[in-house]
């Protein structure tokens, strides 16, 4: 008896302690690709020749600072141009996305970004990725300066979105008046084709969302903020983090064990 007695009280010591395995927890969270324009027309600077920053440069600062600001949601990456690549799938480690949009040059990863402005393949490569999401609520976030250079298959790309349930939200950069390029006589204007919002309205009403335009830093800035408004969804999430103290049984036991321990010698001492 001394021995149990000794050993549960080793137990009770060592502030045993029991896990609720269905403690849950409400975290809010979304499914976000970002899909965003690397062709050349990306290297060009905003309309405002003050600010002598590539478009592509503020684009990147201003996705990066939206993604700290989504702490709970999974994100990723497409790039496209000519074509369109997956450079992130959806993940919730925020730095490495974010690091990956720090390292984007234009015409990187052996695909050409230089000949086109291929927008339907870049949201077919992201909604793909998305299909399988658990997620209630999934976003596309594109930025883009040009003209789709493969419109006629948006089309066939928007229903599948909307069958997924992909919120769009595009965001054109850029004037379609023209644009300002860094040239050996310092900053010229250049023209372009530009964004034609409204083809980009057209495609967030008909899969839901929005579009905008932005014509400066500030302007994407605001952008970004307002998206960061979205309605978020709230699900439960299994975490370890509830514990009861089961010590006491094991310090009555004991307890209970010494009194009988005492009470026998008593009652053998007597006999």
């Amino acid at each position: 008896l001394r021995f149990l007695s000794l050993l549960f009280l080793l137990i009770a010591i060592g502030k045993p302690q029991k896990i609720d395995p269905q403690s849950k927890v409400s975290v809010d969270g979304i499914d976000i690709m970002m899909v965003v324009d690397a062709s050349a027309s990306m290297l060009q600077i905003f309309d405002d020749p003050s600010d002598k920053r590539p478009r592509f440069a503020i684009a990147q600062k201003e996705a990066i600072s939206f993604i700290e600001k989504r702490t709970h949601d999974q994100v990723g990456l497409v790039l496209f141009g000519l074509y369109a690549v997956l450079r992130c799938p959806l993940t919730l480690d925020r730095t490495m996305v974010k690091k990956l949009i720090q390292n984007i040059e234009p015409g990187e990863y052996g695909v050409d970004f230089h000949q086109g402005t291929s927008l339907a393949d870049a949201l077919l490569v992201a909604a793909r990725r998305m299909q399988r999401s658990q997620s209630q609520s999934k976003v596309i976030i594109v930025l883009t300066d040009g003209m789709p250079t493969d419109q006629q298959r948006l089309p066939e790309v928007l229903p599948i979105l909307k069958k997924f349930g992909i919120k769009l939200y595009a965001i054109a950069i850029g004037n379609p008046e023209g644009a300002y390029a860094q040239t050996p006589y310092g900053i010229m204007p250049v023209h372009e084709a530009g964004v034609n919002m409204q083809l980009l309205e057209q495609v967030t009403d008909f899969v839901g969302g929005k579009a905008f335009s932005a014509h400066n830093a500030a302007e994407l800035e605001k952008i970004y903020n307002t998206i960061d408004e979205l309605e978020t969804t709230e699900f439960e999430s299994y975490v370890y983090q509830k514990y009861y103290e089961i010590g006491m049984p094991f310090v009555w036991t004991a307890f209970g064990l010494c009194m009988s321990e005492l009470v026998a010698t008593v009652w053998w001492m007597v006999l």
